[in-house]
C-alpha cells in the first residue's frame, strides 16, 4: 500500500481528474460503463439503462442549477382527472460530491 500523500500533494485519483475522496477509485472510462448493451434515450438528459442500473448524462453546466419538475397524467380512466393534468411539482438540483451526482 502506498504511503499517505505528503502535505500539499494530491492523491493520484485527484491528480488524474478523479476528484474523489482519498482511497476511492476514480470514475470508469465512459466506454466501460455505457456499453453496446445500454438502452439509450434522449430527453432533458440522455439516459442509459444497463441491466438494472440507470445512468444520466448531466452536462457540467447544469450542475447546481434548480430545475422545476412537473409530473402530469398522460391518460387515465374516465372520471378521475384528465390527460395533461399536473399532479405534482418538485424542485431539483443536481450536485456533484466527490465522484457521485
Amino acid at each position: 500500500e502506498a504511503p499517505p500523500a505528503a502535505s500539499g500533494e494530491r492523491p493520484a485519483a485527484a491528480a488524474q481528474g478523479g476528484g474523489g475522496a482519498p482511497g476511492e477509485p476514480g470514475p470508469k472510462p465512459y466506454a466501460q460503463v455505457v456499453t453496446a448493451r445500454a438502452q439509450t434515450r434522449q430527453g432533458l438528459f440522455t439516459t442509459h439503462r444497463v441491466g438494472s442500473r440507470l445512468y444520466y448524462e448531466i452536462p457540467a453546466k447544469e450542475l447546481g442549477k434548480e430545475m422545476l419538475l412537473v409530473s402530469q397524467i398522460a391518460r387515465n380512466m374516465l372520471g378521475s382527472g384528465y390527460g395533461g393534468q399536473a399532479v405534482a411539482n418538485h424542485v431539483l438540483r443536481w450536485e456533484r460530491r466527490d465522484n457521485r451526482v
